[in-house]
């Protein structure tokens, strides 16, 4: 740098001169005592363009192609940006500058990234294909599957959904996505349960709740099974009605829960079927003839109920309004026995289950069973334990309670009623349930 002249000066001063040379013209006028002067006369009358002329001048650190260097670039240095690329139209009197982004490298483009979270909220809205529908299956708020969905997008870099269509439908990017989220989210789940399997070796004790109606029939057989899976654990069971055992499964009381009434938060919860049934009418010996019209033979008769705190004495109750029959109410119990005794003794008759009537012994001779008269009414029984607690244990419990069912429990119904023997149905598969097949069929 020559004695007296800033670094600016000599900068500038150095590409004007540069920028001559390559323009292949006569030097530009200016004071010699200060370089760079007519550069930046020129810039001023840009855009008065008589012979253009172009150079290429790349504002970096490796100066000019084919050329010499012009030095380094302080704006360069001093904002660590990238180095742009600068075209500049030359002409006698001036110069015209137009700068253009260098686009980035694949290196710098966003990493896609996926969560867990975000691949399930994913797979809940694909399936429920509305929001509300996957916030529910979620048990989380609208507001929030929507961000998990919009930050899925933004990390993948496209619309996995097509949220003007009604129901919500998945893209072509949508679609391909989903085939890995399944994959994906399967493999976890196959890594819970085995993680589950593990300790269940060392759990010590397992609480089992049972409805009553299956207490005798099932309740000793499942808690030896248990034990044979579970050497080392303690097995406790409770036997109650179905909102009670619900109840336990819901305070953790309980692990496994054999009863007629879902949980209401079911994403929480592994809910396997095992058996549905119909309600069926229960008579006193010889009271009720099916050739006459059953509003005058049941009016006839007195009507003994459950009691309506049981939820099996509403679900009667509120199904009789449904049918528009309104017979005088005489007397409720809260056990199948009481009922059944009491329709026995006083000529009357009652709606209840078929399993109800597998624990009643002998005062199955002095009664009727009948199918119901008018629309029918049925009810499930579930085995439901808490989500990825418990491993394959539950689907292995449950594939056992059909087979105890199957072998035991139709044989013996088909004895008591051999008429009506297909009121009672082993079923189920091995995969949870998402809803309820039958909203009547909960209580008990």
């Amino acid at each position: 740098m020559p004695p007296g002249q800033s670094r600016r000066g000599f900068v500038q001063g150095n590409r004007t001169g540069v920028g001559d040379l390559l323009n292949e013209g006569p030097p530009l006028a200016g004071n010699p005592a200060r370089p760079g002067l007519a550069a930046s006369r020129g810039r001023r009358n840009f855009g008065r363009v008589a012979h253009p002329r172009v150079s290429f001048e790349n504002r970096s650190r490796r100066g000019l192609r084919g050329g010499a260097s012009p030095g380094p670039d302080p704006d360069s240095r001093s904002t660590g940006r990238r180095s742009t690329g600068i075209v500049r139209c030359g002409t006698s009197r001036g110069s015209m500058m137009a700068t253009t982004q260098t686009p980035p490298t694949a290196t710098e483009r966003p990493i896609a990234r996926l969560t867990l979270r975000g691949l399930r909220a994913f797979i809940a809205l694909e399936e429920a294909r509305s929001v509300a529908g996957a916030a529910q299956k979620l048990g989380v708020s609208k507001s929030n599957v929507s961000q998990q969905i919009t930050a899925l997008e933004q990390n993948v870099g496209a619309k996995l959904f097509d949220r003007n269509s009604r129901p919500i439908l998945l893209t072509p990017a949508g679609q391909v996505l989903s085939m890995h989220a399944h994959r994906i989210m399967a493999t976890v789940s196959a890594a819970e349960a085995n993680l589950a399997e593990f300790n269940l070796r060392s759990l010590p004790v397992l609480n089992l709740g049972i409805i009553d109606d299956l207490d005798a029939s099932i309740t000793p057989a499942v808690a030896s099974s248990l034990q044979r899976q579970l050497p080392q654990c303690f097995i406790s069971t409770f036997s109650g009605r179905s909102d009670q055992v619900t109840a336990k499964l819901l305070s953790r009381d309980v692990d496994i829960a054999i009863t007629g009434i879902m949980p209401t938060d079911m994403h929480r919860f592994s809910i396997l079927q095992l058996l549905r049934e119909q309600f069926v009418l229960i008579s006193a010996k010889g009271q009720y003839d099916r050739r006459e019209d059953w509003r005058q033979s049941l009016t006839r008769l007195p009507l003994v109920q459950y009691a309506e705190t049981m939820p099996l004495g509403r679900l009667v109750s509120g199904h009789l309004k449904r049918v528009g029959f309104h017979p005088q109410r005489r007397f409720s119990f809260e056990t199948n026995r009481s009922v059944i005794a009491t329709v026995a003794q006083n000529g009357g008759w009652t709606i209840s289950t078929p399993l109800s009537l597998l624990d009643v012994g002998s005062l199955v001779s002095e009664i009727d069973i009948s199918p119901l008269p008018f629309a029918s009414l049925s009810r499930q029984i579930y085995l439901v334990t808490r989500s990825d607690e418990l491993g394959n244990l539950p689907t292995r419990l449950a594939r056992e309670c059909r087979a105890l069912l199957h072998d035991k429990l139709l044989p013996d119904f088909a004895k008591i009623a051999p008429m009506i023997a297909g009121a009672i149905e082993v079923q189920g598969d091995e995969e949870s349930l998402g809803e309820p097949a039958d909203p009547i069929g909960f209580d008990h």
